[in-house]
């Protein structure tokens, strides 16, 4: 058993850069010739009968056999495929030529020809493959048909002893190949069957590092949720703490200008601090309620302007109206000068109420308020108007890329009108 393994490694090492199906296509060959040579030297004494002298050359062909061994051994494998093949090739032509085919020795060359479909790798020597085949076709010419006058021994006396010796040397050839095929499969499932279990083994390794990973964002992400929350509600404290000193000098000025200057500051403070409330009472921090938050803004400047009785009004912004935090808060200050001014003239008026609406287009978005009040003056325009509000509504426009116009129908109307999407 020791000299088998010996002899089916000659010329594998450590070294070789083979994959598994080439590393056991080298061992099947090295098992052909040994076992070939044996077989092969064995027809000396088989043909000798049939050819006489000329049956000598099958010690060539195991010669042959042996010279591939030492090849395999050195390392050129690759050259003593090629000659060892086209050596028993042109023998066996030759052979069947001598005998014809009463003894079915041209089937061997069948054997050999399927042999080198394992020796060879069908892929990249095609042509050492194919190269069998005219001698394949020769010999199973001068077999079944007597080309070149092949002889018939159909009556000789040895045919028997011939004809088992070529199904003998069919059998082994073929059971040596089958041998190969079994084993090669079963190592592959072998391989398979290890590369399952390391798969296994990385996808439970790769699934707990996944997870550990997922603990440690669901960490983060909830310590960034709280961050973000508490500055939030600082920024809206820090605000809210603003709007009360605004609160603490009003009550110490009887100025009426400068009182309503203060309390326009206050108003806009607040509609900031309002815009950082909401994110705060938010999951989302990314976006904010537009309606929500206009709806807070309106009922706040109703309490700082002291207005007793309820505001009508109407809001109608579909069913999309979240907006982020950069387009809301120049939003809420362009509204708080909108509506602060409703209710600063709200007492001169008889039925006082307003709307304000949002349609989204394709190319942005528009927002408009409208009221039942008495509108603008008589060729009012913003050149000649000192109104800090209406120069404040429009460089908040023009902040978040927006035109702003203001006219009259049947009341005061405000058009803000955005080249952006609602949430960019």
């Amino acid at each position: 058993m020791n000299l088998w393994n010996f002899v089916s490694n000659i010329g594998v090492s450590d070294t070789m850069q083979l994959n598994q199906v080439d590393l056991k296509r080298l061992v099947f060959f090295n098992q052909v010739l040994c076992i070939g040579f044996f077989i092969i030297f064995f027809q000396i004494l088989t043909m000798w009968q049939f050819i006489g002298v000329k049956a000598l050359i099958y010690l060539i062909v195991s010669l042959f056999s042996l010279f591939s061994l030492f090849l395999n051994y050195k390392g050129y494998s690759n050259i003593s495929k090629r000659i060892f093949i086209l050596v028993v090739y042109s023998v066996g032509s030759y052979t069947t030529s001598l005998i014809g085919g009463a003894g079915l020795y041209h089937l061997g060359v069948l054997a050999i020809f399927v042999s080198t479909l394992v020796i060879f790798d069908i892929r990249n020597e095609k042509f050492s493959i194919l190269m069998g085949l005219p001698f394949l076709f020769l010999s199973i010419c001068i077999g079944e048909f007597g080309w070149f006058n092949a002889p018939d021994f159909s009556g000789h006396e040895a045919l028997r002893f011939m004809r088992f010796s070529s199904i003998f040397n069919l059998v082994v050839v073929i059971s040596i190949l089958t041998i190969f095929i079994l084993r090669l499969n079963y190592k592959n499932e072998e391989k398979l069957s290890g590369r399952k279990e390391e798969l296994e083994i990385l996808v439970k390794e790769r699934t707990g590092e996944l997870l550990a990973q997922k603990n440690v964002l669901e960490k983060q992400n909830n310590e960034n949720v709280i961050l973000l929350k508490e500055v939030h509600h600082r920024v809206k404290n820090n605000l809210q703490i603003i709007v009360s000193l605004i609160n603490l000098q009003l009550s110490k000025y009887e100025n009426e200008v400068v009182s309503n200057a203060l309390l326009e500051i206050q108003g806009r403070v607040l509609s900031m601090s309002l815009v950082h409330q909401e994110m705060y009472q938010r999951s989302d921090f990314t976006s904010i309620d537009l309606k929500k938050y206009i709806t807070s803004l309106i009922e706040n400047i109703r309490i700082l302007y002291n207005m007793e009785r309820e505001v009508q009004y109407s809001l109608d912004f579909g069913d999309e109206s979240t907006c982020n935090i950069e387009t809301a808060i120049p939003i809420g200050l362009i509204f708080n000068e909108v509506i602060a001014n409703f209710f600063k003239h709200v007492s001169v008026l008889g039925k006082y109420s307003f709307s304000i609406s949002l349609q989204t287009k394709e190319e942005g978005f528009v927002l408009t308020y409208r009221d039942n009040g008495n509108g603008f003056p008589v060729d009012y325009s913003l050149e000649e108007s000192e109104s800090l509000g209406l120069q404040l509504i429009e460089s908040l426009t023009e902040q978040i890329d927006g035109d702003f116009k203001f006219y009259n129908d049947q009341g005061a109307v405000y058009e803000c009108r955005f080249n952006k999407k609602l949430n960019e």
